[in-house]
């Protein structure tokens, strides 16, 4: 029975523009979106990230 190997690979142009478009949507509504729920979206998307590629994103600009 023939058997098949998985390769998971993450497309660093795919993340890196993913990430882009969102912090333009971000941008485009700023008017109407509160500071807690552009972090509550980051640590989604890091965990999202994390998950489905195995890479963990710092924040830019670190935010203290």
């Amino acid at each position: 029975m023939p058997s098949f190997d998985t390769v998971c690979e993450a497309n660093f142009v795919e993340v890196k523009n993913a990430v882009e478009n969102t912090a333009k949507e971000i941008g485009t509504r700023s008017d109407s979106v509160t500071g807690g729920e552009v972090m509550t979206l980051a640590r989604a998307i890091q965990t999202s990230v994390y998950e489905r590629f195995g890479i963990r994103l710092e924040p830019e600009p670190v935010v203290v």
